[in-house]
């Protein structure tokens, strides 16, 4: 099992960089950690290392991401658009079918045009 940040800074075996802390004052704190200073003794007002501050790559990787994520959320929905209007015409569509298809007799060219493209999209949706 992996240890906590907390467990490896109380063993002194915290690497070395800036950390999100939590204090006995209940405030959270950026620290830095040295691994000569790291031990529970010499910094008695810490009571928990939360998590290491993200460097400058950290940061731009995440914006990259958000800027990423944000322009794939833009294209779902126009994507979600565009399949909302294309079912819209769909249901249009079949309506006009069924409509020419109760209209014409068997015999004529619309009514078995009608039937033969109402069958072809029997389970599309």
């Amino acid at each position: 099992m992996t240890k906590t940040l907390t467990e490896q800074w109380r063993e002194g075996k915290l690497k070395t960089g800036w950390y999100y802390t939590k204090h006995d004052d209940g405030k959270i704190y950026i620290w830095l950690c040295f691994k000569d200073d790291c031990s529970y003794i010499e910094n008695p007002e810490v009571r928990e290392i939360l998590g290491p501050v993200p460097d400058y790559y950290d940061c731009k990787g995440l914006i990259y991401d958000s800027i990423n994520l944000a322009n794939a959320r833009k294209r779902i929905d126009e994507l979600v658009s565009k399949t909302d209007k294309l079912e819209k015409k769909l249901e249009i569509s079949t309506k006009a079918l069924s409509d020419i298809e109760d209209g014409y007799s068997e015999a004529t060219g619309a009514g078995q045009t009608a039937r033969k493209a109402l069958k072809e999209m029997e389970g599309v949706k």
